[in-house]
């Protein structure tokens, strides 16, 4: 073609519109499997991929506490304790309204 520098092109098997089918699906199969020796990753993909090697970590770490009830019941009592600790400092406890904010609350404030 008159773009690649050439003065004529003859399609002597297939016509044309063809043989530019077969050259682009060939030209895009080479783009696909063609290894690219010098690709380098950036700074950004590093930074991502040990954000992810961390979570991957603190996933893990979690699992296998999770799998282990003697851990898992150590934890839970003592997000118990932590609250019981916090209700006996404050005198208050916390309901739905709101810290020390129980129903009846306004009421007993009221009659003092």
């Amino acid at each position: 073609t008159d773009d690649e520098g050439y003065d004529s092109v003859r399609f002597a098997w297939r016509p044309r519109s063809e043989a530019e089918e077969t050259m682009s699906s060939w030209v895009a199969e080479l783009r696909r499997t063609r290894r690219v020796e010098n690709l380098k990753p950036s700074a950004w993909f590093w930074e991502r991929l040990q954000r992810w090697l961390r979570d991957v970590e603190l996933w893990r770490a979690k699992l296998a506490e999770f799998g282990e009830p003697a851990k898992r019941a150590a934890r839970m009592a003592s997000k118990v304790t932590a609250k019981h600790q916090d209700i006996w400092k404050t005198g208050r406890k916390e309901g739905p309204l709101g810290v020390g904010d129980t129903p009846g609350a306004e009421l007993q404030r009221n009659a003092e």
